[in-house]
């Protein structure tokens, strides 16, 4: 049997955010590893987040470089995970790549990579919140809830008009 492998990660996405989804799935997939080892983890999926987000609005180094003050040599060695990220580099690359949206949720996605229990809460809020106003929070799995069965309501179909 022949089996073909395709890596997620080479494709380009209509959406920053689908684009990025492989970075949100290893830090998910990571969440149970030791303190130290997440350290390590997180700090290379920032230099990945990074370097995707340039990549995806076809911004280049150059371009970074220029923004944030650095050479393009600083600026590779931070998307090859060699240094750490600064405020400065962060700033750069959202201002250029306008996406500083997307940065926010994923300082929001490493918050709950380093405290996993977090995400519970949020279920729990988000479940009375659909429950008694009918809002969704975004970011909450509703398939994975534990909850019980919901009364299922039948609206009667229209009956078609007789002249």
């Amino acid at each position: 049997m022949n089996t073909q492998y395709i890596d997620i990660n080479e494709y380009k996405f209509k959406s920053l955010r689908k684009h990025m989804n492989p970075i949100y799935w290893e830090l998910r997939r990571n969440e149970d590893r030791p303190f130290g080892e997440k350290e390590e983890i997180a700090r290379k999926l920032i230099s990945r987040f990074f370097k995707r987000m340039r990549e995806y609005r076809g911004v280049s180094i150059e371009r970074i470089a220029k923004s944030s003050n650095h050479d393009a040599e600083v600026i590779q060695k931070f998307e090859n995970g060699q240094i750490r990220s600064t405020a400065i580099l962060e700033r750069a690359y959202c201002q250029e790549c306008t996406a500083q949206h997307e940065q926010d949720y994923f300082n929001r996605r490493l918050f709950e990579f380093a405290n996993p229990e977090t995400r519970a809460g949020k279920q729990d809020i988000a479940l009375d919140l659909v429950r008694r106003f009918g809002i969704l929070i975004p970011d909450v799995d509703f398939s994975r809830i534990n909850a019980p069965s919901g009364i299922l309501i039948d609206f009667p179909r229209n009956k078609p008009c007789s002249d």
